[in-house]
């Protein structure tokens, strides 16, 4: 999460600072130009804690500060290094660099009210101050335009994935979800926010193709800033499980990484077939093949039963040819030449269907016998179910067995 351009310039002018000030004494200066060359970073501290125990009270408090900052960073002492940005916001409450590695550092450290209190103030404040602090008169004759701007970015981005984290560990998912979000539209190339977006979103039921989606982008070694390979095996391991999870199996999935690097949120029509859509659909697949005139039913039957049942009725139904259909006789009228007939369309012996014949069966139809049939809809109620079909002729099978 380093910043090159503003990190580098904070240690140069700690440096600088350290060069052009008045010293307490000869000594105090040589001991500062020893830490200005040295590259060591574990002799480099130990010569600041030699500093700090000789000079307790210097004009260069705050470089020295700073020095401590980037000390520990390069020995990835993440703990002393929140703790020395702490002093310094304590001493100094719009300190920019003391707000900036409190916000960065805040997820790094053990997780505690106290430490998310300390990184939401400090990642709000850094986002209040943005354009304050990244206006055009402070950016250094060092920095391009497009530079200050991408840093820029980079800090608003650092302040909303702290925020997130905090919102995920408390939980507040939907609040969490949101600062992600943002991260990903703003940094879309960072594999590790879109990630912690995936596992945020997972944790609700109702997002689980969004989820899918964030995690299966997150895997791709193709992304502008990809996952370190151990932990994208980790999250590629997760993403295998929910997604056979979801789905019934790992088809589609491969298809899923490519397209997920397209966008770095889902488009709004995006889904993914649960794994109960999915047998559904291959059970229908099969049962077209094994009894079509069921299958062709129960596709009818469905659409009706549904929210819009009366508006596929309209549209797919009513005057339109149906495919061929098979019933069993409930009862018919009248006895010896019916022409209305009462069927069962699936196993029960609920009433679904009557059927209208123009033409008149030449025998009767008794109750359990099957009748295969085509014709048009008529007229259709939803509650209680019930559908009227008008057709000319039906085969009348053999009666059903008690």
């Amino acid at each position: 999460m380093r910043l090159l351009i503003t990190t580098c310039l904070i240690v140069q002018a700690a440096l600088t600072a350290a060069t052009n000030a008045d010293w307490t004494d000869r000594k105090e200066y040589d001991l500062v130009l020893n830490i200005r060359s040295e590259s060591a970073p574990q002799k480099r501290l130990v010569l600041l804690d030699s500093w700090t125990q000789s000079y307790p009270k210097t004009a260069l408090a705050r470089a020295r500060q700073e020095l401590y900052l980037d000390t520990y960073e390069s020995l990835g002492d993440h703990i002393r290094m929140f703790e020395t940005a702490k002093q310094m916001q304590s001493a100094s409450p719009d300190d920019a660099v003391a707000l900036y590695w409190l916000t960065v550092l805040t997820p790094q450290q053990p997780d505690s009210p106290a430490v998310r209190e300390i990184g939401e103030k400090a990642a709000k404040s850094l986002l209040a101050s943005l354009d304050q602090n990244f206006a055009a008169n402070k950016k250094p004759a060092t920095a391009s335009d497009a530079d200050w701007q991408k840093q820029k970015i980079g800090v608003e981005v650092i302040a909303h994935r702290t925020l997130g984290w905090i919102n995920w560990q408390r939980p507040d998912l939907p609040a969490a979800s949101d600062e992600f979000i943002i991260c990903v539209q703003k940094d879309p190339g960072n594999a590790e926010l879109s990630s912690w977006l995936g596992v945020v979103s997972a944790i609700d039921s109702n997002k689980q193709p969004q989820a899918l989606w964030y995690l299966a982008r997150a895997t791709n070694r193709d992304i502008a800033t990809p996952l370190p390979e151990t932990q994208r095996r980790q999250v590629n391991s997760i993403l295998e499980n929910m997604y056979t999870s979801y789905h019934g199996s790992l088809e589609g999935l491969d298809e899923l990484r490519k397209v997920s690097l397209s966008k770095p949120v889902p488009p709004p029509e995006f889904s993914i077939d649960p794994a109960s859509v999915v047998n559904a659909r291959r059970e229908e697949e099969e049962l077209s093949k094994t009894n079509p005139e069921l299958a062709s039913w129960l596709s009818i039957q469905r659409q009706l039963a549904a929210p819009e049942g009366e508006k596929y009725f309209a549209s797919d139904v009513q005057g339109k040819p149906l495919p061929k259909l098979r019933g069993t006789v409930l009862h018919a009228t009248p006895l010896r030449a019916p022409r209305e007939v009462v069927l069962a369309m699936t196993d029960s012996n609920q009433p679904d269907v009557t059927l209208k014949l123009t033409i008149p069966m030449t025998r009767p139809a008794p109750a359990g016998a099957t009748l295969t049939f085509q014709g048009t809809g008529e007229s259709f109620t939803k509650a209680p179910f019930a559908l009227v079909i008008t057709s000319d002729t039906a085969d009348l099978g053999t009666r059903a067995q008690p």
